[in-house]
């Protein structure tokens, strides 16, 4: 009866140690991220105190980083020398399919996130005041 106690809390510890990292336990989203920057920007969201969705789709795009409720999506696209005509072609396409559906789209490349991911959640703050100073409700008459 005594081993099966002393058992029970090993797997409790273990379980503990083995779970409670982070990225892991605190931030599911995060495994979710594909890219280096996408995780970089995640992380500084998070420590900022937001908490976005990975992979989000919105028709048939899906949105690296997205806040639903405030209708933000946020793309990590390439750099900008690295671009083709066809990854650009496809960002603009999505980019318009998205605000036509009353997203604000924001672009980040992955030099802007890595030297400067707070200025970047900074930009995506200034995003959310944006979109909620241009919602203006109907008057009833």
């Amino acid at each position: 009866m005594m081993v099966y106690g002393i058992g029970s809390v090993v797997m409790l510890l273990v379980s503990i140690l083995l779970f409670n990292r982070r990225e892991y336990s605190k931030t599911p989203q995060f495994l979710n991220c594909t890219r280096p920057c996408q995780r970089q920007l995640f992380r500084a969201l998070w420590r900022a105190g937001y908490y976005p969705e990975v992979g989000y789709k919105v028709g048939k795009y899906q949105v690296d980083i997205a806040f639903p409720y405030r209708k933000v999506a946020i793309e990590c696209t390439w750099n900008h020398e690295d671009y083709t005509d066809i990854q650009y072609y496809r960002s603009e396409r999505k980019r318009r399919v998205l605000q036509e559906q009353g997203w604000k789209v924001v672009f980040f490349t992955p030099r802007e996130i890595l030297r400067n991911p707070k200025g970047c959640v900074t930009q995506i703050e200034q995003s959310f005041f944006v979109r909620e100073a241009s919602y203006s409700p109907k008057k009833l008459k």
